[in-house]
């Protein structure tokens, strides 16, 4: 009996640790507030740190994000050196075939294109519509591709050139201001016509003087028109080096109308100074170009 009450008073489990064991356990009971592994990093300044910062801290201002965003800007000024509007862009819907030509009106409220489908279309930008299509449709020549289409310098009027031998001019609205003469294709001498007398090529208005307009045709003339009475001005028969006819298959000013310039059939270019009597007479006939202003083919 005694030997069970003895038993009762013994441990149960493992034994226990030595002397030194345990104080080797107080001391490390006294060092739990010891730092294990790398040291914690520093607090940050409650003035620095924001509320809710998860992660890595952000980049510097000259980091190689950035870099890679003025690269970004260095090659799209590369592309478009020029600055150019064309972040967005728009397909005007309307002709059915090529279109042959195209004029802005200078207020830049207009356009009127050409087609080969013998028609011509005026655009307006303040007032289209979602469907981005014309507000008027002209045929003025039937049968007849529309080759030149120009805006005189006020904007209220613009000339359309067609295969026939007869340009038209309307207002900025399309209604039909008037047509120019045909010419007697029975007179030989081109300056005494009152007007072209085989199709047109070219033409356009005069860039500062909005009652002048030009026209080239295959009749091998230039002709100037009065284009407040729809009449002729002036003929120009451009010089060849021979007798026979060589068509004009494009004309055009420089910007500020003193220089009038032809190209030719036979692949000559010509360019007249516009003074003195020049565009104030139908009879000034022939003038000559100065052979400096002569390229040849």
């Amino acid at each position: 009996g005694q030997t069970g009450a003895g038993d009762d008073d013994a441990a149960v489990g493992p034994p226990r640790p030595p002397a030194g064991a345990a104080a080797a356990a107080d001391g490390a009971a006294d060092g739990a507030n010891d730092l294990v592994g790398p040291p914690q990093p520093a607090a940050a300044d409650k003035d620095d740190a924001e509320p809710g910062m998860v992660g890595p801290p952000r980049p510097a201002a000259d980091s190689d994000e950035s870099e890679d965003d003025d690269d970004a800007e260095q090659e799209e000024a590369e592309e478009d050196p020029y600055q150019l509007p064309i972040g967005h862009e728009v397909t005007l819907q309307g002709h059915e075939r090529a279109v042959s030509c195209l004029d802005i009106e200078h207020s830049g409220n207009r356009l009127v294109s050409g087609s080969l489908d013998y028609t011509l279309r005026i655009f307006d930008f303040n007032g289209m519509k979602s469907d981005l299509r014309s507000f008027r449709e002209l045929t003025p020549s039937d049968g007849h591709p529309v080759l030149a289409v120009s805006w005189s310098p006020s904007g209220e009027a613009f000339m359309c050139v067609t295969g026939s031998a007869q340009p038209r001019f309307y207002d900025r609205d399309g209604k039909l201001l008037g047509e120019c003469a045909r010419g007697d294709m029975y007179i030989r001498d081109m300056k005494n016509t009152k007007g072209h007398i085989t199709a047109c090529s070219g033409g356009c208005w005069h860039p500062i003087d909005r009652h002048t307009a030009v026209t080239s045709s295959e009749d091998g003339t230039v002709r100037i028109w009065d284009a407040n009475h729809i009449l002729q001005k002036t003929v120009v028969r451009p010089s060849t080096p021979s007798a026979s006819r060589v068509g004009v298959t494009t004309c055009a000013y420089n910007s500020d109308g003193k220089l009038l310039a032809a190209g030719m059939m036979d692949g000559t270019l010509q360019v007249w100074g516009v003074g003195g009597k020049f565009g104030t007479s139908a009879a000034v006939g022939i003038v000559l170009p100065p052979s400096a202003q002569m390229v040849e083919k």
